[in-house]
């Protein structure tokens, strides 16, 4: 989010941002139902258990860490090591799409 919102060059290009850390700095910021700090506190611990052992990117411990958080009854991925750390991580069933 904060990526994109650097980019805009709109006259309300400041407005936005300003909103955009209110949010963040009141905990108000979530995805569905879920906070984005618990998301990423989630994906904290993952990543101190599976860092060291398996090469997956930020970007996957976190798509692992939802779903953890989540409770997903299953987890489909396109990206082999994505699939490696969800199996890894306890998720009960994952699906690998092959291109």
């Amino acid at each position: 989010m904060r990526h994109n919102l650097r980019k805009l060059r709109s006259a309300y290009a400041r407005t936005a941002w300003n909103a955009y850390l209110a949010a963040e700095s009141n905990r108000r910021l979530t995805f569905g139902c879920e906070r984005l700090a618990d998301l990423l506190e989630q994906m904290d611990e993952l990543s101190a258990k599976q860092a060291a052992i398996l090469p997956a990117g930020t970007w996957d411990f976190f798509h692992v860490a939802a779903a953890l958080h989540a409770r997903a009854a299953c987890f489909a991925t396109c990206d082999k090591l994505q699939a490696e750390l969800a199996t890894e991580s306890g998720l009960a069933k994952v699906k690998l799409f092959k291109p």
